[in-house]
C-alpha cells in the first residue's frame, strides 16, 4: 500500500518509495497498478471522479468486477485534492484514481500535452538544467546545516528522467523505449549519446530533445507511461472515460506502438 511519507528511496518527481516489498522491483510487474480518471470540483469545493465499471484485475474470463468507492486518501504532495480509492470486491484489490499526469508516488505532473512539455512541473529540473541562466539547484541539507546529505533533487530527477527515457541502461531497453516515445533511432542515439558523455547541463538537454521530438506525434502522456513501464519506473496505467470504461495506457511489450 502507498505511503506518502515514505522516505527511503526516490522516483521521477524526487518523492520517496519504500524499500521493502516489490513496489520497489524494476520489474514493471511488480509496479502497482492504477487508473487515471477526470476529478471534477463541485460548487462546495468537493472533488469527485468518475468510478470505472471494472478495475485492472478484470482480465481473462473473469471479466465481471463489482467496484465500490472505498474512500479518499490525502495527498501530503502531488494533486491539491484527496485522491478517490476504489475496491474490487469481485476479487478483492484496491487502486487509487489518479489525475491525468500523475502517478503512484508522483509528486509532480508529468506532460500531458504537446503544448506544455516544458513547462511540466515534473520537467523543471531538466529545463533548469539546460538553460545556462539558471544556477544548480542546491544540495540537500540536515537540520543542523552540516555536509549535503545527499546529492541535489535537480539531480536525481535528472537521473531518473535518464531512466525513464532510455538514456541509460541497454541499448535494447533505449530502441524500445525509443520506438514507444515515437522517437527516431538516430535522434534517440544522438540524445543518449549527450546523456552518458556530458556535464548535468548537457543531460537536461538529452532529456528535453527526447521529450520534444516524442511531443511532435501528440498523446504525450501515454507515451511516457509506456516508456516508463519499460525502465521499470511504473507500473501499468489505465484511463477511465466519462462512460466508466477502462482502457489500458501501456499494454504488452510485444503490441505496443
Amino acid at each position: 500500500k502507498e505511503k506518502a511519507g515514505a522516505r527511503n528511496a526516490t522516483d521521477l518527481q524526487g518523492v520517496a518509495l519504500q524499500h521493502q516489498g516489490a513496489c520497489h522491483k524494476q520489474d514493471p510487474k511488480c509496479k502497482a497498478e492504477f487508473i487515471i480518471g477526470e476529478y471534477r470540483q463541485d460548487a462546495v469545493g468537493e472533488w469527485s471522479v468518475e468510478l470505472p465499471h471494472r478495475a485492472p484485475c478484470a482480465t481473462g474470463s473473469d471479466m465481471l468486477c463489482e467496484i465500490t468507492e472505498h474512500g479518499s486518501r490525502e495527498r501530503q504532495t502531488g494533486p491539491e485534492h484527496p485522491l478517490t480509492v476504489i475496491q474490487c470486491k469481485t476479487h478483492g484489490r484496491f487502486f487509487t484514481i489518479y489525475p491525468p499526469g500523475f502517478v503512484p508516488f508522483g509528486r509532480k505532473q508529468l506532460p500531458i500535452e504537446t503544448l506544455e512539455v516544458t513547462r511540466a512541473p515534473s520537467l523543471q529540473a531538466a529545463v533548469d538544467a539546460a538553460d545556462e541562466r539558471q544556477g544548480r539547484w542546491p544540495d540537500w541539507l540536515d537540520p543542523e546545516g552540516n555536509e549535503p546529505g545527499w546529492a541535489s533533487t535537480q539531480w536525481r530527477q535528472i537521473v531518473v528522467w535518464g531512466r525513464w527515457l532510455g538514456l541509460t541502461g541497454t541499448q535494447e531497453i533505449g530502441q524500445q523505449i525509443a520506438t514507444v516515445l515515437g522517437v527516431a533511432l538516430h535522434e534517440h542515439a544522438a540524445a543518449r549519446s549527450l546523456y552518458q558523455g556530458g556535464t548535468y547541463r548537457h543531460r537536461g538537454r538529452a532529456i528535453l530533445s527526447v521529450v520534444q521530438a516524442c511531443s511532435r506525434l501528440g498523446d504525450v502522456l501515454r507515451r511516457l507511461l509506456r516508456a516508463g513501464f519499460i525502465a521499470g519506473l511504473v507500473g501499468r496505467g489505465y484511463r477511465s472515460d466519462r462512460r466508466g470504461h477502462l482502457v489500458a495506457l501501456v499494454v504488452d511489450r510485444g503490441r505496443e506502438g
